[in-house]
Protein backbone atom coordinates (compact mmCIF):
# COMPACT_ATOMS: atom_id res chain seq x y z
CA UNK A 1 0.00 0.00 0.00
CA UNK A 2 1.19 3.50 -0.80
CA UNK A 3 1.90 5.69 2.19
CA UNK A 4 0.29 9.09 1.96
CA UNK A 5 1.65 12.05 3.85
CA UNK A 6 -1.42 14.05 4.75
CA UNK A 7 -1.55 17.81 4.68
CA UNK A 8 -2.02 19.34 8.09
CA UNK A 9 -3.51 22.75 7.41
CA UNK A 10 -5.92 24.61 5.17
CA UNK A 11 -2.99 26.63 3.82
CA UNK A 12 -1.21 23.43 2.73
CA UNK A 13 -4.38 22.13 1.07
CA UNK A 14 -4.91 25.42 -0.77
CA UNK A 15 -1.29 25.43 -1.92
CA UNK A 16 -1.71 21.87 -3.25
CA UNK A 17 -4.93 22.80 -5.07
CA UNK A 18 -3.06 25.54 -6.94
CA UNK A 19 -0.22 23.10 -7.75
CA UNK A 20 -2.72 20.47 -8.98
CA UNK A 21 -4.32 23.02 -11.32
CA UNK A 22 -0.95 23.98 -12.77
CA UNK A 23 0.14 20.35 -13.17
CA UNK A 24 -3.16 19.42 -14.87
CA UNK A 25 -2.78 22.28 -17.35
CA UNK A 26 0.82 21.34 -18.08
CA UNK A 27 -0.17 17.70 -18.63
CA UNK A 28 -2.86 18.66 -21.16
CA UNK A 29 -0.42 20.92 -22.97
CA UNK A 30 2.24 18.20 -22.98
CA UNK A 31 -0.19 15.64 -24.41
CA UNK A 32 -1.26 18.10 -27.12
CA UNK A 33 2.32 19.08 -27.99
CA UNK A 34 3.36 15.42 -28.23
CA UNK A 35 0.36 14.44 -30.35
CA UNK A 36 0.77 17.40 -32.70
CA UNK A 37 4.46 16.52 -33.03
CA UNK A 38 3.44 13.03 -34.17
CA UNK A 39 1.08 14.57 -36.72
CA UNK A 40 3.85 16.88 -37.96
CA UNK A 41 6.25 13.94 -38.40
CA UNK A 42 3.53 12.12 -40.32
CA UNK A 43 2.72 15.19 -42.41
CA UNK A 44 6.41 15.68 -43.27
CA UNK A 45 6.60 11.98 -44.24
CA UNK A 46 9.22 11.27 -41.57
CA UNK A 47 7.00 8.46 -40.28
CA UNK A 48 4.32 6.31 -41.91
CA UNK A 49 0.66 6.22 -40.89
CA UNK A 50 1.16 2.95 -38.99
CA UNK A 51 3.88 4.49 -36.83
CA UNK A 52 1.71 7.57 -36.23
CA UNK A 53 -1.12 5.25 -35.15
CA UNK A 54 1.21 3.40 -32.77
CA UNK A 55 2.48 6.63 -31.20
CA UNK A 56 -0.99 8.18 -30.88
CA UNK A 57 -2.22 4.95 -29.24
CA UNK A 58 0.66 5.18 -26.74
CA UNK A 59 -0.17 8.82 -25.96
CA UNK A 60 -3.83 7.97 -25.48
CA UNK A 61 -2.98 5.10 -23.13
CA UNK A 62 -0.59 7.22 -21.08
CA UNK A 63 -3.33 9.31 -19.46
CA UNK A 64 -6.54 7.39 -18.80
CA UNK A 65 -8.40 10.50 -17.63
CA UNK A 66 -7.88 12.15 -21.04
CA UNK A 67 -8.52 9.06 -23.21
CA UNK A 68 -12.06 9.88 -24.35
CA UNK A 69 -11.37 13.48 -25.34
CA UNK A 70 -8.08 12.51 -26.98
CA UNK A 71 -9.76 9.70 -28.96
CA UNK A 72 -12.36 12.17 -30.28
CA UNK A 73 -9.54 14.52 -31.32
CA UNK A 74 -7.63 11.76 -33.15
CA UNK A 75 -10.83 10.63 -34.87
CA UNK A 76 -11.65 14.18 -35.87
CA UNK A 77 -8.28 15.05 -37.42
CA UNK A 78 -6.95 11.78 -38.86
CA UNK A 79 -8.21 8.96 -41.03
CA UNK A 80 -6.95 6.39 -38.53
CA UNK A 81 -9.37 3.75 -37.28
CA UNK A 82 -9.89 2.53 -33.71
CA UNK A 83 -9.82 -1.19 -32.98
CA UNK A 84 -12.23 -2.12 -30.19
CA UNK A 85 -10.58 -5.53 -30.07
CA UNK A 86 -6.96 -4.47 -29.60
CA UNK A 87 -7.67 -0.98 -28.19
CA UNK A 88 -5.26 0.81 -30.53
CA UNK A 89 -5.40 3.13 -33.53
CA UNK A 90 -4.50 1.64 -36.91
CA UNK A 91 -4.18 2.76 -40.52
CA UNK A 92 -6.15 0.98 -43.22
CA UNK A 93 -3.72 -0.08 -45.94
CA UNK A 94 -6.27 0.93 -48.59
CA UNK A 95 -6.62 4.50 -47.29
CA UNK A 96 -4.63 7.40 -48.65
CA UNK A 97 -2.63 7.82 -45.45
CA UNK A 98 -1.28 11.30 -45.97
CA UNK A 99 -1.94 14.06 -43.46
CA UNK A 100 -2.65 17.28 -45.32
CA UNK A 101 -1.29 20.64 -44.15
CA UNK A 102 -4.71 22.24 -43.58
CA UNK A 103 -5.79 19.37 -41.34
CA UNK A 104 -2.48 19.49 -39.49
CA UNK A 105 -2.88 23.21 -38.79
CA UNK A 106 -6.46 22.73 -37.59
CA UNK A 107 -5.35 19.88 -35.27
CA UNK A 108 -2.46 22.00 -33.99
CA UNK A 109 -4.80 24.88 -33.22
CA UNK A 110 -7.55 22.76 -31.63
CA UNK A 111 -6.50 21.16 -28.33
CA UNK A 112 -8.18 17.85 -27.54
CA UNK A 113 -9.75 19.17 -24.34
CA UNK A 114 -11.66 21.76 -26.38
CA UNK A 115 -12.96 19.11 -28.80
CA UNK A 116 -14.53 17.22 -25.90
CA UNK A 117 -14.60 19.19 -22.66
CA UNK A 118 -15.09 17.15 -19.48
CA UNK A 119 -18.65 16.82 -18.25
CA UNK A 120 -19.68 18.83 -15.22
CA UNK A 121 -19.94 16.86 -12.01
CA UNK A 122 -23.48 15.67 -11.33
CA UNK A 123 -24.21 15.51 -7.61
CA UNK A 124 -26.19 12.49 -6.46
CA UNK A 125 -29.65 13.30 -5.10
CA UNK A 126 -30.97 10.11 -3.54
CA UNK A 127 -34.52 11.38 -3.05
CA UNK A 128 -34.77 12.55 -6.67
CA UNK A 129 -33.38 9.20 -7.86
CA UNK A 130 -35.92 7.24 -5.80
CA UNK A 131 -38.73 9.46 -7.13
CA UNK A 132 -37.50 8.81 -10.67
CA UNK A 133 -37.43 5.04 -10.06
CA UNK A 134 -40.95 5.09 -8.56
CA UNK A 135 -42.28 7.08 -11.53
CA UNK A 136 -40.58 4.72 -13.98
CA UNK A 137 -42.01 1.69 -12.16
CA UNK A 138 -45.52 3.24 -12.22
CA UNK A 139 -45.19 3.79 -15.97
CA UNK A 140 -44.24 0.15 -16.48
CA UNK A 141 -47.17 -1.00 -14.31
CA UNK A 142 -49.57 1.04 -16.48
CA UNK A 143 -47.97 0.03 -19.80
CA UNK A 144 -45.93 -3.12 -19.24
CA UNK A 145 -43.31 -4.26 -21.71
CA UNK A 146 -42.58 -7.95 -22.15
CA UNK A 147 -39.93 -8.96 -19.62
CA UNK A 148 -40.67 -6.17 -17.10
CA UNK A 149 -40.27 -7.11 -13.45
CA UNK A 150 -41.87 -4.55 -11.15
CA UNK A 151 -42.19 -5.38 -7.48
CA UNK A 152 -45.26 -3.40 -6.42
CA UNK A 153 -44.62 -4.03 -2.74
CA UNK A 154 -41.12 -2.59 -3.06
CA UNK A 155 -42.55 0.46 -4.86
CA UNK A 156 -45.06 0.89 -2.00
CA UNK A 157 -42.25 0.63 0.57
CA UNK A 158 -40.14 3.21 -1.28
CA UNK A 159 -43.13 5.57 -1.41
CA UNK A 160 -43.62 5.16 2.34
CA UNK A 161 -39.94 5.84 3.01
CA UNK A 162 -40.10 9.01 0.93
CA UNK A 163 -43.35 10.11 2.61
CA UNK A 164 -41.80 9.57 6.06
CA UNK A 165 -38.65 11.44 5.03
CA UNK A 166 -40.61 14.49 3.84
CA UNK A 167 -42.58 14.76 7.13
Amino acid sequence: MTKVKLLSSVAEVEKNVVAIGKAAGKLQESIHKTAVSVLKLWHDKKIEAGEAARLLSAIQGASPYHQNAFAKWVGMFTNLQWSDETKVWFAHPSDDNVLMGKVFMEARDTPFWKVSPPKAAQPFDMIAELQRIIAKAAKHVEKPVEGDVVDREMVRQLQSILAAKSE
